[in-house]
C-alpha cells in the first residue's frame, strides 16, 4: 500500500473518517477536519434569522486561504499503478485519477505535493453534487475507466480544468469543446449522424443541385460573356462556384444536441417554436465563441445584456457536462443531479435557470429579488 497527502480536498466532514471504495481508501483525520477552515472562500449570502427571529442576509466575502492538506489517499499501486485518465503520461499513476474525480465532485482543484509549485490555483466554482456520507463511497474504478473506455478522458480533465478559470470567453470554449464532443460521440454510438430517409433526401438534393448548377452556369455566362474571352477561364469560374453550393442532408449540430438532450430528459418532451428558439441561443453562443472567439453580435441587445446571457448559458451548458458526467458516467446518486436535471429541462421552458431570468434579469436585479423575498416573506 502506498499512501498521498492531498490538498485542498474539500470533503466537508467535521470528524475522522475512513472512506473505503473499491479502489482507494481516504483517511480524514481530526487535524484534516480543522484544516477545512483554512481553505480559500468565495463570496457568498447566508440566509439565515437573527436573534429575533427575523430574516436577514449575511454578505460573506471572499478568503483567500491556503493550501493544507485535508485527507489522506492509499492505493494498493501492485494493482493500481497505472492511471487511465493520463494513459500518455506514463509517470502519472492511478492517484491521478482518483485526485482528478475527486477535484470533480467536489468544484475544487485537488492537488498532490509534488503538483504544488505548477499548478496551485484557488479558484474555484460549485461541483455538481452535495457532498455527503455516501458520496465518495460510489466511485468505483469500473466507472473511472469508463471515461477512458468512453473516450472523454481529455473532456473530463478539461472540466475539471475549467473549474479553475475566471475568464467568460475561455470558459464558454472549454464548454463548448466538451459538450460537442459529449453529443456528437452519443449521436454517432445511437445512429443519430444520419436521417432515416437518407437516401431519399440525398436524391432530392442532387436532383436540386443539378438543376442550380445549371441554372447558375447559364447565368454565369450571361454575365461575364463580355469579359471572359477564354472558354477555359470561363469554366474555371463556373466550376469555382459549383465547388461552393452544397446541400447538407446530415443531421445539423443543433438537431444532434435536441435529440441528446430528449434522450437524457434535459429537454421537455413536448417540443415548442419557444423552447427551439431557448436552445438556438445556446447553439448560437457555442458558435459565435467557437468562430469568432466573441460574443455573439445584435444590434438590439447591449453589450453588458449580451454578457451577462452569455454567461448564464455557459453555465448551462457547464452544468449539462457535469450532470452527464456524475450521473451517466460515474453513476453517482445524489438529489442535487435530479435537481440539475430539472432546472436544465426548465430553461427550455421558461427560460429560467436555477430560478434566474436568463434574458430578462441582471444578476444584480435577481439578487435583489431572492433578498427582498427572504426579508418580506419568511418572518416568523
Amino acid at each position: 500500500m502506498k499512501t498521498y497527502n492531498i490538498f485542498n480536498f474539500d470533503h466537508r466532514y467535521k470528524t475522522p473518517q475512513e472512506i473505503i471504495t473499491d479502489s482507494f481508501k481516504i483517511i480524514i483525520t481530526a487535524q484534516h477536519c480543522s484544516n477545512l477552515s483554512k481553505l480559500s472562500k468565495n463570496s457568498s449570502y447566508t440566509f439565515t434569522l437573527d436573534h429575533n427571529f427575523t430574516p436577514v442576509v449575511i454578505d460573506n466575502p471572499a478568503e483567500e486561504g491556503e493550501f493544507v492538506i485535508t485527507a489522506i489517499v492509499e492505493i494498493d499501486e501492485e494493482k493500481l499503478d497505472k492511471s487511465f485518465l493520463y494513459p500518455e503520461e506514463l509517470e502519472r499513476g492511478y492517484i491521478y485519477d482518483v485526485t482528478l474525480v475527486l477535484s470533480f465532485l467536489t468544484g475544487r482543484r485537488v492537488y498532490l505535493e509534488n503538483e504544488m509549485d505548477r499548478y496551485s490555483n484557488k479558484f474555484y466554482i460549485d461541483g455538481p453534487v452535495t457532498i455527503n456520507s455516501l458520496l465518495f463511497r460510489q466511485i468505483t474504478i469500473s466507472n473511472i475507466k469508463k471515461i477512458a473506455d468512453y473516450g472523454l478522458d481529455t473532456q473530463f480533465f478539461n472540466t475539471v480544468q475549467s473549474y479553475s478559470i475566471n475568464d467568460l470567453l475561455s470558459l464558454t470554449s472549454y464548454c463548448n469543446s466538451s459538450l460537442d464532443k459529449l453529443f456528437t460521440g452519443w449521436a454517432k454510438q445511437n445512429k443519430k449522424t444520419k436521417f432515416e430517409n437518407q437516401k431519399y433526401l440525398n436524391s432530392l438534393r442532387d436532383s436540386a443541385y443539378e438543376s442550380v448548377l445549371k441554372s447558375l452556369a447559364s447565368k454565369v455566362k450571361v454575365i461575364f460573356l463580355k469579359l471572359l474571352f477564354d472558354s477555359n477561364i470561363e469554366n474555371r469560374i463556373t466550376e469555382d462556384i459549383k465547388a461552393r453550393i452544397r446541400i447538407d442532408t446530415s443531421p445539423s449540430a443543433l438537431y444532434k444536441l435536441k435529440e441528446f438532450l430528449k434522450f437524457y430528459s434535459l429537454y421537455p418532451e413536448e417540443d415548442s417554436d419557444e423552447n427551439n428558439e431557448k436552445l438556438k441561443w445556446l447553439n448560437r453562443i457555442r458558435n459565435s465563441v467557437a468562430h469568432s472567439g466573441d460574443l455573439p453580435r445584435d444590434n438590439q441587445i447591449s453589450w453588458m445584456t449580451r454578457s451577462e446571457i452569455t454567461t448564464n448559458i455557459t453555465f448551462l451548458m457547464l452544468s449539462i457536462i457535469q450532470w452527464y458526467f456524475a450521473y451517466v458516467i460515474l453513476e453517482i446518486k445524489n438529489h442535487r443531479l435530479d435537481e440539475t436535471q430539472n432546472e436544465i429541462k426548465n430553461y427550455f421552458i421558461t427560460g429560467k435557470f436555477r430560478n434566474k431570468d436568463i434574458f430578462n434579469e441582471t444578476y444584480n436585479e435577481y439578487m435583489n429579488r431572492i433578498i427582498d423575498d427572504w426579508t418580506d416573506n419568511h418572518k416568523l
